[in-house]
């Protein structure tokens, strides 16, 4: 045992729920990235619907609220690709005009601009995802691994955890899309 990983890995079991968090991540990837999102939206939408209800009385607030949270995780789930490419595509936009001084900064140069981009970033979204949800899944085994081995063993398995799970979501996705 080296016991010389990251400061927050303090013992035995701390390695091995990282390693095993990370290569659950790993492996979920895309997956994973729907489902937070989808909670996340159906978190919002429901303190949202909660609130707007709570003026009508508590029973109204529940409903509202539990409904909001329906809508959220099955909206966000369902129309992740779409919602992640939008936000990419306009804010690659806005970079772009913003890096290249483009003056006067158009509003609808911006929004064509957007929307092309938005249209490229939809092809290959949910790759780029993957890849980095992947990458943090094997940083996180990572972070377990060098508990009990050297930085470079550790490095070395977290690269080959990293390429089968990119090898993984990938193919995972491709059947998706040929389907």
């Amino acid at each position: 045992m080296t016991g010389h990983g990251f400061v927050f890995v303090a013992s035995s079991l701390d390695s091995i729920i990282l390693v095993l968090a990370g290569i659950a991540l790993v492996f979920a990837g895309i997956d994973a990235a729907k489902i937070i999102t989808g909670f996340i939206l159906a978190i919002v939408l429901a303190i949202g619907l909660y609130t707007v209800g709570s003026s009508l009385g508590i029973i109204v607030a529940i409903v509202l609220g539990f409904l909001g949270f329906v809508i959220g995780l099955t909206v966000g789930f369902a129309l992740f690709k779409a919602a992640v490419s939008l936000v990419g595509g306009f804010l690659l936009a806005d970079v772009i005009v913003s890096v290249f001084s483009i003056r006067p900064p158009s509003g609808l140069a911006v929004f064509i601009l957007g929307i092309v981009l938005a249209a490229a970033l939809y092809v290959v979204a949910e790759y780029i995802i993957a890849a980095a949800v992947v990458a943090s899944g094997s940083i996180i085994a990572y972070a377990g691994l060098s508990y009990w081995l050297p930085a470079s063993v550790a490095a070395i398995a977290a690269l080959a955890l990293f390429i089968a799970g990119l090898a993984h979501n990938w193919s995972k996705i491709t059947r998706r899309e040929e389907s």
